[in-house]
């Protein structure tokens, strides 16, 4: 992508081509890329504009959160690129503090991919103190979110047998 075909996206989303951040809500360049599935802009963002990879709006929503509610595993991935699951706990639990009922799909999502991440590194000698803070992080929501679990699938279940 180059910085005209960029600054033409930008233009068509309507955002200040300067800072690439809307000012109503915060929602940033990164945050429409990640909704749209949009990797080549989420790459030339991450190239050019870095901290917009994990900047969040003024509601707490980061663009791997956006990408995770709409299970875009191509713009999810290309945005771990350029970040840390470490980085994107912090923000989804610590920071904003993530409601399960309202987003159950989006932190099960999350939870698979770190998953995968861990089971992808778990050897490697120079990701081991990463993982055991991503573990700690994650380590009580983790429990919450399998009893917030086992209830959602009994209430599916219970649904079933009317």
């Amino acid at each position: 992508m180059t910085r005209q075909e960029y600054e033409n996206w930008l233009r068509k989303e309507d955002f200040d081509l300067d800072t690439a951040i809307d000012d109503f809500d915060g929602t940033t360049a990164a945050h429409i890329a990640a909704i749209k599935n949009d990797c080549e802009v989420l790459e030339y963002i991450a190239q050019t504009n870095p901290k917009l990879i994990n900047r969040t709006t003024d509601s707490g929503i980061t663009p791997a959160q956006f990408a995770a509610e709409g299970e875009n595993d191509e713009a999810f991935d290309t945005i771990m690129k350029h970040t840390t699951f470490e980085k994107v706990w912090q923000k989804l639990v610590i920071d904003r503090g993530l409601n399960l009922e309202d987003n159950y799909r989006t932190f099960g999502y999350i939870l698979d991919k770190t998953k995968e991440y861990i089971l992808k590194e778990i050897n490697n000698p120079n990701k081991k103190q990463e993982l055991k803070r991503i573990h700690s992080i994650i380590q009580i929501k983790t429990s919450i979110f399998d009893a917030y679990e086992r209830k959602y699938f009994a209430k599916i279940l219970k649904k079933e047998e009317y």
